[in-house]
């Protein structure tokens, strides 16, 4: 399928055409910039001493506003000139001063300038203060304020037989300024007349005419050059005036040619409407135009996409997976320019954006007036159909019109977003902008080649169908898959491309008719694009960017977009825009004359006699401005020439400061230059002086301050003995001729005592603290001129803080033991050993010294609770029970040993000698063999609970004390007995004021009163006897065996 190429636009809004007048109109005569010199005039001289000039009491150059020029004034600028540069020598100032009846010339008006002495000054009205920097203002005027009030001292100097300056009475600058601004008004005011008689001209022709002023020709003149100048501005209005009669001229030819283009145009334009009134009958009666149809003249068209652009460059970025760029061409011999591919991965659907062509270098490509800079074109929502082709994706060039080719695919959604040169997203205005959709070829419903473009709505995007009158492609209203209007075609019109090539005409005939056949037979031709409306479809757009869906169940297709609006292809040109009547723009320069600004010189004379000594190159700021000395020229113009006499200074007690070529020459005479000019005279009082030897001390002091860290003292400030250094000077006394002053001044060039040193001081140890600085000092102290004076204490801080902490904790562990014994020190019963008892106290570690302060609390009192002694048959314990104890641990016996160890004694019962029996049943003697042998008590097997202990060192607090065996053990008779089990410590309270808990451990004693005798169970006083005699033997001997394990234990 073949695409039209665009020959030409829609043209954009119409814009106004205007006439402009040539280069001599645009700006009328050339500005005509005038110098002219001043001649200079010598003024008539009297007086025989000291000559004054006259001043102007006050210059007013605000009335020079219309003269468009600065009348800059310099504040104190000084000039002097160095040797070579000045030809003035102190012999011909004395020159001067003796011939100022003959040499004093003053360059002014074409009057002359009066000079005076003070002697022809009969009263203080005639007098006017010098012109100072003080009462001057930056535009040159005198503040007459400053003037009243210095003039008492001025009138003072001159009873002092000292000089002053007179006005000038006869004539002033701005009598000149005043001159010049009445030559301007006139001049312009002939200017305005001749500018108001060509408007009504224009306006008389029926024309229109903006006419405004352009730039201003200022015409410089002196004073003594205004008479010549002012001919010149006459000159140059003039040739304005002859520039307006020929704007008038042209103006009128091209008013002529306007009316002959109108008629001309109205005639073509009758001849096109007729020719297209009749085609579009044809259209009607074809079929092909209805009342939607839009008049495709009346379409305004902002937006130009141009084919004719030749430098634009595509890049592409892929978004998902499953895309890939490379360059490939589908179909060299038809679209050769589109070789790039983005392939898709065959049969996959992508749902969302996928792709991003973004097209630069665009210069023939506009909104409006906005050129474009870049495209992005992105495309979403791949619907994949499997064909023939070689790879599913996409087809694109680096040429935007060209459009794009998709293969393998149903359909896919372009979104097109522009930019303007600045990157700026460009807005579409509604009614402002068209897309034509072309070459949408069709087989008809029911058929899947059927090529559609709907254009999809969103919130910042919108867009519709337009029906185009002579175009086989309908509107299809909202019928879009994503519910907006659809372009395609019903009917084939595929047919009429392929009526020469075997198509079947007979059926194009049925389907269209024979004169539609006829008339766009070939429609979508690669060679004739003259017919191709009847393929095309529009959608006007507007928003932030133009989304269209392209789609074609045939798996392929090659979508363009254009923004040309297909033309109808009836043979008829529009003749396109009327003319548009001319109007007029004409430029004039307004002349000016311009007064040389006035310039003034003013002679300083400053007393620099308390300036440094080492100083020979004054400045103005070096001393005292002698203002009732102060000489000035004020009412003169630029190039003025002028002189002047210096004042005498030496009659009154002064003499040169610097050597006579310091003074520049501009100080006596020179040329007037715009804004003011300022020399300077310095002087210095004559004295005389007188030297004595004086000296100066420096005291200096230390102190340092001990502080804790939220400011408060830590310990007493030490204060070092203070240094004391001494210096010796010269002092010079000097009497000032000038104002009898006497002037004292003093070189110190003595030498100081040499440095001195505050020794190191070692900082106080406090408890708890450590400061920042163990030391402070030693500090050296000199004394020098440049130190002189500033504050050489030393004064330091040293701050102290607190030590790092930690919360550490100690146990003290307390034992209780208790053991049975036999008078014989034989162990009677199994050693009682109480639950240990834990006391703990917590304390503070300092972390830079490791020394700990226990002060926490101890564990309250814990108690040992009373312990009964066991039973023994046939013995009694020394001590019934044990305990109790309340044990308390305090710092002061933390380091005592507070375990307690108690031992009971068991004593043998006396034996009393049974009642024998009436009747005794006498039994037989048992009679002891060597062979008979009693059983020792078996080992006691170690308890899970109580196994055996350990050696251990008694020392160690923290060894735990394991509770005995609760097995059995026989007594000395050979009978059980119970161990006393481990007893549980307690804490003494406010709840249990005793301080004794319940024991856990109960004693129970089971034991035989007395022996049974194995037959008759009646006690036999002999046979307990002999059996008290082999039990004494058995206990012995179990005893034995306990302090061995005992030993082994400990």
């Amino acid at each position: 399928m073949a695409k039209k190429k665009i020959q030409e636009h829609k043209r954009m809004s119409p814009k106004a055409k205007k006439l402009t007048a040539g280069a001599a109109s645009a700006l009328l005569g050339a500005g005509i910039i005038i110098g002219g010199g001043n001649r200079p005039v010598k003024a008539s001289t009297t007086g025989e001493d000291i000559v004054t000039t006259e001043v102007e009491n006050k210059i007013n150059t605000s009335q020079t506003e219309n003269q468009n020029t600065e009348q800059e004034t310099t504040v104190s600028q000084q000039v002097e000139t160095t040797n070579e540069e000045s030809d003035l020598t102190m012999s011909e100032i004395e020159n001067a001063s003796e011939n100022v009846t003959d040499s004093a010339t003053v360059v002014a008006n074409t009057e002359s300038t009066t000079v005076k002495t003070e002697q022809d000054v009969t009263s203080t009205e005639q007098v006017e203060t010098a012109v100072t920097p003080e009462n001057t203002i930056s535009d040159g005027s005198v503040d007459t304020n400053s003037v009243a009030n210095s003039k008492q001292e001025t009138t003072s100097s001159s009873q002092k037989n000292e000089p002053v300056v007179e006005a000038n009475t006869k004539s002033s600058y701005q009598d000149s300024v005043d001159k010049v601004a009445e030559i301007n008004k006139e001049a312009n005011n002939k200017l305005q007349a001749a500018i108001d008689k060509l408007t009504q001209d224009i306006t008389n022709l029926g024309g229109t005419i903006d006419i405004k002023p352009g730039d201003k020709v200022d015409i410089n003149t002196t004073v003594n050059g205004i008479d010549i100048s002012k001919d010149k501005l006459e000159e140059h209005i003039q040739n304005q005036i002859k520039e307006f009669d020929q704007v008038l001229a042209d103006y009128k030819s091209q008013l002529d040619k306007y009316q002959a283009d109108l008629t001309e145009y109205n005639q073509k334009l009758a001849e096109y409407n007729k020719k297209k009134e009749e085609y579009i009958q044809k259209l009607k009666d074809w079929g092909l135009w209805n009342d939607e149809n839009v008049d495709l003249d009346d379409i305004k068209q902002d937006l130009v996409l141009s084919e004719d652009e030749e430098h634009t460059k595509v890049e592409a970025e892929t978004l998902v997976n499953g895309v890939t760029i490379k360059p490939d061409t589908l179909l060299n011999t038809n679209l050769p320019f589109l070789d790039n591919l983005a392939s898709i991965n065959n049969n996959q659907n992508i749902t969302g954006d996928f792709l991003k062509l973004t097209y630069t270098g665009f210069e023939k490509s506009f909104y409006g007036d906005q050129l474009i800079g870049k495209i992005e074109i992105t495309f979403s929502d791949w619907t994949a159909k499997n064909t023939s082709h070689k790879y599913a994706g996409i087809y694109y060039g680096d040429k935007l019109t060209d459009g794009f080719f998709y293969t393998k695919g149903e359909g896919v959604t372009m979104a097109m977003k522009i930019y303007d040169r600045d990157g700026k997203q460009i807005t579409i205005k509604p009614n402002s902008a068209y897309i034509t959709v072309g070459s949408l070829n069709s087989e008809g419903n029911g058929s899947d080649y059927v090529e559609k473009a709907e254009i999809i709505n969103g919130t910042d995007h919108q867009g519709q169908g337009v029906v185009i009158p002579g175009s086989s492609v309908g509107v299809h209203k909202g019928e879009g898959e994503h519910g907006g209007d659809i372009l395609f075609s019903d009917k084939n019109n595929e047919i009429l491309n392929y009526l020469n090539n075997g198509g079947n005409r007979e059926d194009a005939i049925k389907i269209w008719g024979k004169d539609v056949v006829e008339e766009f037979e070939n429609w979508d031709s690669t060679t004739n694009r003259d017919k191709e409306i009847f393929g095309c479809g529009l959608f006007q757009v507007s928003g932030n960017s133009i989304v269209i869906r392209f789609s074609n169940k045939l798996g392929s297709a090659w979508a363009t977009y254009s923004t040309t609006v297909p033309k109808l292809s009836f043979e008829g040109v529009h003749p396109g825009e009327e003319p548009e009547k001319p109007g007029l723009e004409v430029s004039y320069s307004p002349g000016n004359l311009v007064l040389n600004a006035n310039g003034s010189v003013h002679i300083h004379y400053v007393d620099v006699s308390g300036a440094p000594a080492d100083i020979t190159d004054y400045e103005p700021g070096h001393g005292i401005h002698l203002d009732d000395r102060l000489q000035s020229i004020i009412h003169l113009a630029v190039g003025d020439d002028y002189a002047n006499i210096l004042w005498d200074w030496e009659k009154h007690g002064y003499i040169l400061a610097t050597t006579p070529d310091k003074i520049h020459s501009g100080a006596t005479n020179g040329t007037i230059e715009e804004g003011e000019r300022h020399y300077y005279v310095y002087l210095t009082h004559k004295i005389t002086t007188s030297t004595e030897t004086v000296d100066r001390n420096q005291t200096v002091n230390q102190v340092i301050h001990y502080i804790y860290e939220d400011g408060t003292q830590a310990a007493d400030d030490h204060v070092s003995v203070k240094l004391i250094f001494t210096q010796t000077g010269t002092k010079t006394i000097t009497v000032n001729e000038v104002t009898g002053e006497i002037i004292e001044s003093t070189v110190w060039d003595g030498e100081w005592t040499p440095t001195q040193t505050f020794v190191t001081v070692v900082s106080p140890t406090i408890t708890g603290f450590h400061t920042d600085r163990l030391e402070v000092g030693p500090y050296l102290v000199t004394v020098t001129n440049e130190n002189y004076g500033q504050n050489l204490d030393k004064e330091d801080w040293v701050v102290y803080k607190a030590n790092p902490t930690e919360v550490v904790n100690r146990d003290k562990e307390v034992n209780q033991v208790i053991h049975y014994v036999y008078e014989d020190g034989t162990q009677a019963a199994e050693d009682h050993v109480s639950i240990k008892l834990i006391f703990t106290q917590t304390g503070v570690k300092d972390l830079i010294t490791g020394e700990t302060v226990w002060n926490g609390e101890w564990t309250k009192t814990q108690t040992f609770v009373t312990v009964t002694s066991p039973e023994i048959s046939g013995f009694t314990a020394d001590r019934l029970e044990v305990g109790p104890y309340n044990i308390t641990v305090t710092n002061e016996n933390y380091g005592e040993d507070l375990d307690k160890e108690d031992t009971v004694v068991y004593k043998a019962n006396p034996v009393t000698p049974g009642t024998p029996d009436p009747d005794p049943t006498p039994d037989p003697d048992p009679t002891l063999t060597p062979d008979d042998t009693v059983d020792p008590l078996p080992e006691e097997d170690p308890s899970p609970d109580y196994p055996d202990q350990p050696e251990e060192d008694q020392n160690d607090e923290n060894d735990k004390v394991v509770p005995p065996s609760s097995e059995k053990a026989p007594d000395k008779l050979g009978n059980a007995r119970e161990e006393v089990g481990s007893v549980k410590a307690t804490t003494v309270s406010n709840e249990n004021p005793s301080g004794i808990t319940e024991v856990s451990t109960k004693v129970n004693t089971e034991r035989e009163a007395e022996a049974t005798l194995p037959q008759t169970g009646e006690k036999d006083a002999g046979f307990v006897s002999i059996l008290s005699a082999i039990a004494t033997a058995l206990g012995l001997t179990g005893l034995a065996g306990t302090k061995k394990r005992k030993k082994k234990s400990e």
